[in-house]
């Protein structure tokens, strides 16, 4: 099971965090492997009077991996929203075509250039290999969030020690 921070789902329950929010994180906290840590803040409910608020169409998830090698790839929803993806053609005017959904899942090299107030970043695992290739990933994958950025990092790469060690 992937560790969820903040940890306390209970918590965010009586905060009236929405069922989708909380249901995504139990399914992240259950899906991922122990060595992965979900670094949690945005909340999709809908907001009050003078606070700002996410809705899902707002929120966008970015994948290192590429979209087909991500836990995402097979996912048709995330907590109860349905994920909207790519489909790899085009209209006549050239426009890309997306499957239905609200919750934008992509990679960071397709999504490259384009931006959303909330950015769950996911899938980074860094190869010390290819680490200059990673940092620009990351640092492209990070300014895509004009907003709010959520990272989910594996716990057991020693080059996701500074992400954790601000975690803390």
């Amino acid at each position: 099971m992937a560790h969820i921070i903040p940890s306390d789902i209970t918590r965010l329950e009586l905060a009236g965090a929405h069922g989708p929010e909380l249901d995504t994180l139990r399914l992240l906290k259950s899906a991922l492997p122990d060595d992965y840590t979900v670094f949690h803040g945005v909340h999709w409910m809908r907001g009050y009077e003078k606070w700002s608020h996410f809705g899902e169409i707002d929120i966008v998830i970015l994948t290192c991996r590429g979209a087909g090698s991500s836990v995402f790839s097979t996912l048709e929803r995330v907590g109860g929203v349905q994920l909207r993806r790519f489909t790899g053609e085009y209209d006549r005017d050239g426009n890309q075509q997306f499957t239905n959904g609200l919750l934008t899942f992509d990679s960071i090299y397709r999504f490259k250039g384009q931006e959303a107030p909330a950015v769950i970043f996911v899938d980074i695992d860094p190869n010390p290999q290819r680490m200059e290739q990673m940092q620009r990933l990351l640092f492209c994958g990070m300014t895509r969030a004009t907003v709010r950025l959520e990272m989910v990092v594996r716990a057991g790469n020693p080059l996701n020690d500074p992400f954790l060690k601000e975690a803390k």
